[in-house]
């Protein structure tokens, strides 16, 4: 198979953030499995009570991030394939004092704060042990890399994600009604830990080819990137977003030169107000498997590719694919789809170009 050079792939991914005239979309392919404990079988983790980072021995990973590698190297595609901390772990939530549990599929984290007048210090110390496990996990994974791939930071759950880990979903939402003043002073206290938490990961990892990839959706940009996401905004209105959330963003975002937000098909609700966020370079969206196809979301992807470079990202099939790269502009489009394996990319990658 042959692959496009390196350099002009990155230029792709320069002419998608500068919306650029382009003969097509970026096309990116992922194995990934929905569930991290599919995507990392072979690493045992307890289920019979909370985690500590203890649990999680680096090296146990690595042979599962060269296996990933390996295969990301048969696959057709724009993608920049990286390698990222282990991404079934909700870092932040842990590092804030959220307990952490697994099952056979999934890890998730249970609440642990009654009252948010009682929430306790969230200043960030730098022996924080799952910070440190982190900050373990990035250092040794650049090592592993050696300039082969990049390395990036892993999901960073916005505030409003963490306040709702650490309150419970009733609590927390409760709390916007009923302690508003508190709402406000914890969510710029957890702004503060997670800008301390991104850095320090920044600090630690370096270029590639002159900018940084937000690992797991395979997007290369020409300065730091990540994604960001605020996946219980599903459960509130754009008023109480723009009212408590938005100055929160506006700090997160101005902090980095390449960040994504991502949402879901499932709380459209938002689009509007994130759409228009002057400081945000690009929206990831991703098309739920239980909402709107891929063909009915049309409207409103293009609404927000009128505003912004646009990641769409989802479980799709050839035809939706196809669909998606007709009905849109290519300028400031990547398209991006689960697949099966590396055969099953290549296969769909020639037949979208060849449709195209």
């Amino acid at each position: 198979m042959i692959r496009r050079a390196l350099e002009d792939t990155l230029n792709r991914h320069r002419a998608f953030w500068n919306r650029e005239d382009t003969d097509r979309p970026c096309i990116g392919f992922t194995t990934a499995r929905y569930f991290c404990r599919e995507e990392f079988a072979s690493i045992s983790i307890p289920t019979d009570r909370c985690l500590t980072p203890e649990d999680f021995e680096v090296e146990a990973f690595l042979g599962e991030y060269d296996r990933q590698y390996r295969e990301s190297q048969e696959m057709a595609g724009d993608q920049v394939w990286g390698s990222l901390p282990f991404f079934g772990l909700s870092w932040m939530e842990a590092i804030v004092g959220c307990p952490i549990r697994a099952d056979e599929q999934a890890l998730w984290n249970e609440p642990f704060v009654g009252d948010i007048r009682d929430v306790p210090d969230l200043c960030l110390s730098p022996d924080n042990p799952w910070l440190q496990k982190l900050l373990e996990f990035t250092t040794k994974l650049v090592a592993q890399a050696d300039g082969r791939y990049p390395v990036g930071v892993p999901f960073m759950s916005g505030p409003l994600d963490i306040l709702t880990a650490m309150r419970g979903p009733v609590g927390g939402l409760l709390d916007f009604f009923d302690h508003p003043d508190e709402v406000r002073k914890v969510i710029d206290a957890l702004v503060d830990v997670w800008l301390e938490v991104t850095q320090a990961q920044f600090n630690l990892i370096p270029e590639f080819h002159g900018g940084y990839c937000g690992a797991f959706r395979g997007v290369w940009a020409p300065g730091i990137s990540l994604e960001t996401q605020e996946d219980a905004m599903g459960l509130i209105s754009p008023e109480l977003f723009c009212e408590f959330l938005l100055p929160a963003h506006h700090r997160i975002i101005s902090s980095f030169d390449f960040p994504s937000l991502h949402i879901h098909s499932s709380y459209l609700q938002h689009v509007d107000t994130i759409a228009t966020i002057s400081e945000l370079p690009a929206v990831e969206f991703t098309i739920d498997v239980d909402g709107p196809p891929a063909a009915e979301l049309i409207p409103v992807i293009a609404k927000i590719q009128s505003q912004k470079p646009t990641i769409i990202h989802g479980k799709l099939t050839v035809q939706e694919m196809n669909e998606l790269m007709h009905s849109l502009p290519p300028e400031g489009l990547w398209l991006i789809t689960r697949v099966e394996s590396p055969q099953v990319a290549n296969q769909m990658f020639e037949t979208l170009l060849s449709d195209y």
